[in-house]
């Protein structure tokens, strides 16, 4: 496999585990049920040491030309969080807003949370999605170009 490869396949298991906390976190607020929201926090203690040990390593082993397709690739990662994290943040504001409905600074946190996930997180992934595939492009094609000077050379 080639390092790309091999950072996007452990940045995906590091997606699927922040994924994992984020619904436990959720769960428990939606519940009321603080038990499944320490499972959730311990989830994410999980995520935090993996991501040390996985990620640094798969980065410096990126060959220089693939470091901007790694560095997007990477950006996406965060995008991709940042969405996981307001979706998540939501569902708790919506479950609070129950009760504390007629409370206006509360509401200006719902809004806030909402732009933010519309700014950050789905426009962050769309954004450094197409960045990302542009880079990836640029690379296929320099690797195309060198191919063939090398055999017509």
């Amino acid at each position: 496999m080639r390092p790309i490869q091999t950072l996007a396949a452990r940045l995906a298991v590091l997606v699927v585990v922040f994924a994992a906390s984020m619904s436990f976190i959720s769960l428990g607020v939606y519940n009321l049920q603080w038990g499944w929201s320490l499972v959730g926090v311990g989830i994410l203690v999980v995520f935090v040491g993996l991501g040390g040990v996985l990620v640094p390593p798969a980065r410096a082993a990126i060959p220089d030309e693939d470091k901007d397709t790694a560095n997007w690739l990477l950006q996406f990662f965060g995008a991709t969080c940042a969405t996981l994290f307001f979706v998540m943040s939501l569902v708790s504001w919506v479950v609070g807003n129950r009760t504390l409905s007629s409370n206006n600074w509360y509401q200006v946190l719902g809004l806030l949370i909402f732009l933010g996930l519309l700014g950050l997180g789905i426009m962050g992934m769309v954004a450094t999605g197409f960045m990302l595939a542009v880079a990836a492009n640029k690379r296929i094609m320099a690797r195309r170009a060198a191919a063939a000077a090398t055999a017509h050379g």
